[in-house]
């Protein structure tokens, strides 16, 4: 079973972008009902990316889902509640604001703060097959792996599922828990998953949620090989072998994030403190180069 992280891929040799979709391969099939948070992210009525229902209006996502395609709400589709997507089962509602985080920019490097939040012309009517799910605000337990869950419409022997799938996967998160990714400032913003032989990242789902004790931990982010070779040069070549123990997904770390959630959906919790300091963002950074100039300009 093979998870999906949605990266989205620029070449050198291609004038437009070409998007590497995270998919769920083989698992389990999930019942109508067990994963109610889960969304899939419509463009132009095609589903795209998932998502996940954190609050009655929001959706949380990456950012790369909306930003390359243009982040003009009247494009989008939330559509939740469902498990077969030719039944036309569930809530289809449309997007009303696109949120995507200031500091995030398209890199090969991973963790450039890939989070988008969706708000729904609408709120979401609640029921058994249609509910939010928390945000995890608790400290990473110790410096072991954590067993988790990620969902979403895959592929099964390279066949695209009309089925949400699911599968169970060991995350991980600080130093040496994503292979190749050596800078600390990055590893604070990322979960990883454990490359494994036949389980790990593909094509597919993008923006969907690692939960973990019932919250969303992560959202899906990028696809990279522990041999440190992006996706980028393996699509070029025509290498890719998404069962291979090689191959593992990164998730934005959600904790770091919160305080930037909560500015627009109050109900999210705030940013711990043993999470804070994980993220530098621009305006930080530009501060941090005033006071340096200052101190220098004063000597």
């Amino acid at each position: 079973m093979k998870l999906i992280v949605f990266s989205t891929i620029l070449t050198s040799l291609l004038p437009t972008l070409v998007y590497c979709e995270r998919r769920i391969i083989v698992g389990s099939l999930a019942s109508v009902g067990q994963f109610p948070y889960q969304v899939m992210l419509e463009y132009n009525g095609k589903g795209m990316c998932t998502g996940s229902i954190i609050d009655d209006s929001w959706v949380i996502t990456a950012a790369h889902c909306v930003v390359f395609r243009g982040s003009r709400p009247d494009n989008y589709t939330v559509r939740a509640g469902f498990v077969k997507k030719s039944l036309g089962e569930g809530q289809a509602i449309k997007a009303a604001r696109i949120i995507i985080h200031s500091d995030y920019g398209y890199s090969t490097q991973p963790g450039k703060h890939d989070l988008a939040l969706v708000k729904v012309e609408q709120p979401f009517k609640f029921n058994a097959n249609v509910g939010k799910i928390g945000l995890s605000n608790d400290p990473w337990p110790g410096k072991g792996g954590r067993s988790c869950t990620i969902a979403g419409f895959g592929e099964t022997e390279k066949k695209k599922s009309k089925k949400l799938r699911y599968l169970n996967v060991k995350v991980f998160h600080g130093k040496k828990s994503c292979p190749c990714v050596v800078k600390n400032r990055q590893l604070k913003r990322l979960v990883c998953l454990a490359p494994k032989s036949g389980e790990g990242a593909c094509y597919g789902d993008s923006g969907g949620g690692i939960i973990c004790d019932g919250k969303v931990v992560g959202v899906g982010h990028m696809i990279k090989d522990k041999r440190c070779k992006y996706f980028r040069e393996y699509i070029s070549d025509g290498l890719i072998d998404c069962g291979s123990e090689n191959v593992y997904g990164l998730y934005m770390y959600v904790c770091p994030y919160l305080d930037w959630i909560k500015q627009y959906v109050p109900s999210a919790p705030a940013t711990p403190e043993s999470c804070h300091g994980n993220i530098i963002t621009s305006s930080v950074a530009n501060l941090f180069l005033c006071l340096c100039i200052i101190k220098i300009g004063c000597f």
